[in-house]
């Protein structure tokens, strides 16, 4: 059976070869110049032959060394490749954890999931339905579906769609004797809030300038799923997020009634860590979601 030195005194040597410093492969390594000199002796006493010749304010290599140093700078390529190669084939396949609030998830995601499975039958979702935003390291989330401005330190982010409110209603309420043709209309209906976002009524009805409505009143839900899920029962008037909704329209579950200007600085987007966007099973998911919200655009578009 063969002898091999350390890997410790190997790593160290090579690196001490290719900078022929001890301080900058100590730098590289992330330990001490004392522990990449210890190391490197110790591979001399290994091997029985010196591998530098330390002169008073530099390295040189012997003729041993040019001839040890090379070969394993190219050992540790070839295993730092097959490495990342064994590692991104596993990243190819498994499972996948995915942060987004119970409204995206509901609305949005469940109904196209069965495509998913189509086009990446080998990835697996976990899919973690929760309003608080998720910390990566903590709850063991790959990636999630934020609602926002698109900047979060760390974070890679890529928009999906502007996340525009309108109000929505059951077809039955809107046929129904009492008007909801305007904003001011909404005086003689219920209003549906949801704890997750509590303003955004108030929100929406002062960027639609109407001022003798209380923003407070109304019927309030846990989440925005069941808000709309009262809306489309009849209870009353929800906000949604018209991008996810659309189906819900298309579908004749809801309706806008009207439509009203809101702020177009928020949109919803897929984020990761920023480390992560090699990782092959997080682009899958980022570029599909991606293309899911194109065509939903387009077909906006085609229907408008």
């Amino acid at each position: 059976m063969s002898r091999l030195p350390p890997l410790t005194s190997l790593r160290a040597f090579e690196a001490a070869a290719r900078h022929l410093s001890f301080t900058r492969a100590a730098e590289e390594l992330h330990v001490t110049q004392a522990a990449v000199s210890h190391q490197v002796k110790s591979l001399e006493d290994f091997l029985g032959q010196p591998l530098f010749m330390r002169l008073t304010r530099a390295l040189e290599l012997t003729p041993a060394g040019e001839g040890y140093a090379p070969v394993l700078k190219e050992a540790f390529e070839s295993i730092e490749r097959a490495t990342r190669r064994l590692m991104e084939d596993q990243d190819k396949q498994g499972v996948l954890n995915i942060s987004v609030s119970p409204t995206f998830l509901s609305r949005w995601l469940i109904p196209r999931l069965a495509h998913w499975q189509e086009v990446h039958p080998q990835i697996e979702l976990r899919l973690v339905s929760t309003p608080k935003l998720a910390d990566f390291v903590r709850d063991g989330v790959d990636m999630a579906i934020r609602h926002g401005r698109g900047v979060w330190p760390g974070l890679a982010a890529h928009r999906l769609f502007q996340a525009k409110s309108v109000p929505v209603a059951s077809p039955k309420l809107l046929a129904g004797p009492i008007p909801l043709a305007r904003p001011e209309d909404l005086a003689r209906h219920t209003l549906l809030h949801d704890l997750v976002e509590p303003d955004n009524w108030r929100i929406w009805l002062a960027a639609a300038g109407v001022k003798d409505i209380d923003p407070e009143r109304g019927m309030r839900f846990g989440t925005g799923a069941e808000a709309l899920q009262a809306a489309i029962e009849g209870a009353g008037v929800a906000l949604a997020r018209r991008a996810i909704i659309r189906r819900d329209i298309e579908e004749g579950r809801l309706a806008i009634p009207f439509d009203a200007p809101t702020s177009k600085e928020f949109a919803f987007y897929v984020v990761y860590p920023e480390a992560s966007w090699k990782r092959p099973k997080v682009k899958a998911f980022c570029d599909w979601a991606l293309g899911q919200a194109r065509a939903d655009s387009e077909a906006e578009e085609l229907a408008g």
